[in-house]
């Protein structure tokens, strides 16, 4: 049921296909895992965490409270968002916020995939999978979004790329 609600976000991905689709998914993307290609992530973790601990210090010391699960959900998301799509770190939380309002509308749909033990069938008009749909539009103009982008500044920077999204994109 996992998969299957993922595939009604995005698809027949890597996570999603079987078969020779699949093999051939994966061989594309290994390629963007290779140790060679790791070593960048480190650094980004490195200035992400200490974005994080600077900002907790000032907190700190202001006696301001902390949301820690909020901190560490956006430290994840600026992570995901640089080492793997390639986002202008002045960028991402603005997308972050765009994906987490696009997230708000998907959920109820893809929780009653693991809450309801029936469900009414596919084709039929229901005004939550007009939601669904409307989202999952949504969703995906900005996932293009982000690969327009992404091959754009590929296209004006002459350094070798570095997120996971620049390696699928040479690759293809």
């Amino acid at each position: 049921a996992l998969f299957q609600s993922i595939a009604a976000l995005q698809g027949q991905g890597l996570l999603t296909s079987e078969g020779d689709l699949w093999r051939r998914q994966r061989r594309l993307a290994q390629q963007a895992f290779r140790q060679q290609h790791l070593s960048p992530f480190g650094i980004i973790m490195t200035e992400e965490a200490q974005a994080v601990v600077h900002c907790w210090r000032q907190a700190a010391h202001t006696r301001e409270p902390i949301n820690v699960t909020a901190w560490m959900h956006r430290l994840a998301f600026r992570i995901v968002g640089r080492a793997l799509l390639g986002i202008d770190p002045e960028a991402l939380d603005e997308v972050g916020r765009q994906l987490q309002a696009v997230g708000r509308q998907l959920f109820p749909h893809l929780t009653a995939r693991f809450t309801r033990t029936w469900m009414l069938p596919a084709w039929m008009p229901m005004p939550s999978r007009q939601r669904f749909r409307r989202a999952v539009a949504l969703y995906n103009a900005i996932a293009q979004r982000l690969i327009t982008a992404r091959r754009q500044a590929l296209q004006h920077t002459p350094t070798a790329p570095t997120d996971v999204l620049a390696l699928l994109i040479a690759v293809l």
